[in-house]
């Protein structure tokens, strides 16, 4: 019941600088074997801290494009393709 009414996953996280970020954002995608499939779409990637204020910098890369985005395509709802290629 649970794979069929949730579609993402949006995981948070408390850095240590006390901030809260989005650290991931997973598709659920379907039920294999009595087990979830899952599709992490973007993760959040620490980079550094900041000298002095110890403000964690970082951001959020693509891992894989949305098995749904061929839905928003029909939809009519504009969303960029490259905002999933990974970069580098």
């Amino acid at each position: 019941q649970i794979v069929s009414a949730v579609d993402l996953i949006v995981q948070t996280s408390r850095l240590s600088d006390g901030s809260r970020k989005v650290i991931s954002i997973t598709e659920v995608v379907e039920l294999k074997n009595n087990e979830p499939v899952l599709n992490e779409i973007f993760r959040y990637r620490q980079d550094s801290v900041e000298e002095g204020t110890f403000k964690v910098r970082g951001e959020h890369i693509p891992v894989a494009k949305p098995t749904f985005f061929s839905e928003f395509k029909a939809s009519g709802i504009h969303c960029d393709e490259n905002w999933f290629i990974k970069k580098g």
